[in-house]
């Protein structure tokens, strides 16, 4: 039965990645289906993502913890210890399905970074709320927007950090993440975008979408030539 799930995770992330001014209502049908098979046969409760729980958990990596990342507690300072707010910090923030302990991309996107100067760099995972359904992981990106804000400010507003030093990474569903948290701490720095999401995001609002009021500067990377273009 795992293979049906694995199967179904496949053709989402297919459908998902295409130019979905293409897809017409059958197909968006039949990706609700593969949603609800995917769900009855991957073992994940599905109750999951409604939890009231976090559905993000940061890892601090700086100079003297470059690679031995610090678990942050808000309501635990020395969790915050080696946080040095004169340095620039980065904050990487994955997407849809992908998982901090799985997806060796942010490490090394982490690693190189250290190799360039000194910065404290924080790795968000968020992977509690990024699992199918596609529709539901979308809908998450504001509240992990929020709990990623409440971290800045708490950096902010107790450890000294300035927002002109923060740069925010987000990949996929995780751009949109970064725009959530630029319409909440004004004045950041940069945020990336990389790939952004398309899907269920193109005729959003700006404030429900990365834009180029989110920060002092937003840049786009694509690398899928099929897909559309990003003109905010």
């Amino acid at each position: 039965m795992a293979s049906i799930a694995i199967l179904c995770l496949l053709l989402l992330e297919r459908f998902l990645a295409s130019d979905m001014d293409s897809i017409t209502e059958p197909v968006l049908n039949g990706l609700r289906v593969l949603e609800k098979t995917a769900l009855r046969y991957s073992g994940v409760p599905n109750d999951l993502l409604k939890s009231p729980r976090s559905l993000s958990r940061f890892y601090l990596y700086t100079p003297e913890r470059s690679s031995d990342g610090v678990k942050l507690y808000a309501e635990d300072p020395r969790t915050f210890r080696f946080f040095n707010p004169r340095l620039e910090t980065k904050i990487i923030i994955h997407g849809f399905l992908d998982k901090v302990k799985i997806a060796d991309w942010m490490h090394h996107m982490k690693d190189e970074f250290m190799l360039l100067d000194d910065f404290n760099v924080i790795i968000v995972d968020w992977s509690f709320g990024n699992f199918i359904p596609y529709s539901k992981a979308a809908a998450n990106t504001e509240r992990v927007g929020e709990e990623i804000s409440l971290l800045l400010i708490i950096l902010r507003d107790q450890y000294g950090a300035r927002p002109e030093k923060f740069h925010l990474i987000g990949h996929s569903l995780g751009s949109h993440v970064a725009g959530y948290v630029g319409e909440r701490v004004k004045g950041l720095k940069r945020i990336t975008g990389l790939d952004p999401a398309t899907y269920l995001f193109t005729t959003a609002s700006p404030r429900a979408k990365l834009d180029r009021s989110d920060a002092q500067f937003v840049d786009v990377l694509h690398t899928d030539g099929g897909g559309r273009n990003w003109n905010e």
